[in-house]
């Protein structure tokens, strides 16, 4: 459900009756040899790891916290802008370059610098031998991934919501 031209939800759905309602329309409209199966998304989250020294952290108007939310909120932006904005891109399969979103998190006004990042993709596979689901983390720092996308095609990444986020607070050296 939209609100505003945003999702309300972050993770949108419909219920059973509307997929039954969409399958009985497809299904009228295709050969009778055509199975239609119809489905609501799979969602796979992708967390942000960082270490991130905040500009004019200390000053009266914004703290560390006002900052984490920002960033947080920049995440989903960059991550999903479809469900944040009402004109954001909506892409199935849609790839996520750890170095484009880097240099959009760096570019950031409130953001001085950012070491040790890394996405982390969460997602589920089938064990064909087990005959269950298995969860599964892939983390572009451990398998040198230049980016992220969904287990399979039709699986659409959204942001995880929290992300493993360190405040420096001393300059590096």
């Amino acid at each position: 459900e939209q609100k505003n031209g945003t999702f309300t939800s972050e993770e949108p759905k419909v219920n059973l009756s509307i997929l039954l309602q969409i399958k009985k329309f497809i299904s009228n409209a295709v050969s009778d040899f055509i199975k239609v199966e119809v489905g609501n998304p799979v969602y796979e989250k992708v967390m942000v790891i960082a270490r991130v020294k905040f500009k004019s952290a200390n000053s009266v108007h914004h703290s560390n916290g006002y900052y984490i939310k920002l960033l947080n909120q920049d995440i989903k932006n960059y991550i999903s802008p479809w469900l944040y904005q009402a004109n954001g891109n909506f892409q199935i399969g849609k790839k996520v370059y750890v170095s484009k979103i880097f240099n959009y998190l760096l570019e950031r006004p409130y953001i001085s610098y950012i070491t040790g990042f890394s996405l982390v993709h969460f997602y589920q596979s089938w064990n064909k031998k087990e005959k269950r689901f298995e969860a599964r983390v892939i983390d572009t720092a451990e398998e040198k991934a230049a980016s992220l996308q969904g287990s399979f095609q039709g699986a659409i990444l959204i942001p995880a919501a929290e992300h493993a986020i360190t405040i420096l607070d001393e300059q590096l050296s």
